[in-house]
């Protein structure tokens, strides 16, 4: 489960939701990533997690580890930034002000991230939505009206291709699973979709 981007051939999109300390502001809970896939590394650390919202990254042998060593990683920045902050106000502004200032290695990821979310959503509706067409719409109708998806801690999606939705139905995957990916992708780009207003807005 791969696709080919301009930075790079992609396996995941997400987001971390943090949630400690409890006064953080609300734009500091999700900070969102990409995660890549590269062969070529010597030492087999083929998964490279690049954070969008934070100058951060982190490589592993496995997707699922690249993004655990990120995670810590945010987690112990942002302790470390409050811990040694005489004021805690200014320090939360200085790390809103690094989230939204992205440099041009960061702005190409956070690109790649909105291109993966559109590309999942168009082959979602096109290729899982005719045989999942109940669970789907109502995935959707109660996302709409709750806005909410309290079961999830983690956010995160796939880079699919039309291949991997024909693989999901032929191995007849759980409605569990495919609400889970419905879920994800749908929270992911709605809070994107969310955050570039808000950035239009300020402008």
């Amino acid at each position: 489960m791969c696709w080919k981007t301009e930075a790079g051939l992609v396996h995941s999109v997400g987001e971390i939701k943090l949630e400690t300390p409890k006064d953080l502001p609300e734009s500091l809970q999700g900070i969102r990533y990409v995660i890549f896939k590269e062969d070529d590394d010597m030492l087999g650390l083929n998964y490279h997690a690049v954070c969008i919202d934070l100058v951060l990254n982190s490589r592993n042998t496995a997707p699922n580890e690249a993004y655990r060593g990120l995670r810590d990683s945010v987690a112990s920045f942002i302790d470390v930034t409050l811990e040694h902050a005489t004021d805690k106000q200014l320090a939360y502004n200085a790390l809103i002000e690094q989230k939204e200032d992205r440099d041009d290695a960061r702005e190409l990821i956070y690109r790649v991230y909105n291109e993966i979310l559109a590309h999942n959503e168009t082959i979602l509706y096109a290729k899982l939505r005719p045989h999942y067409k109940r669970l789907y719409d109502s995935v959707y109708s109660k996302l709409r009206k709750e806005g909410s998806l309290l079961e999830y801690s983690h956010f995160y999606t796939s880079a699919y291709s039309e291949e991997d939705i024909e693989k999901l139905r032929e191995r007849q995957s759980s409605n569990d699973k495919i609400k889970k990916i419905i879920a994800s992708n749908y929270y992911l780009l709605f809070n994107s979709i969310i955050m570039i207003k808000s950035d239009k807005v300020i402008i």
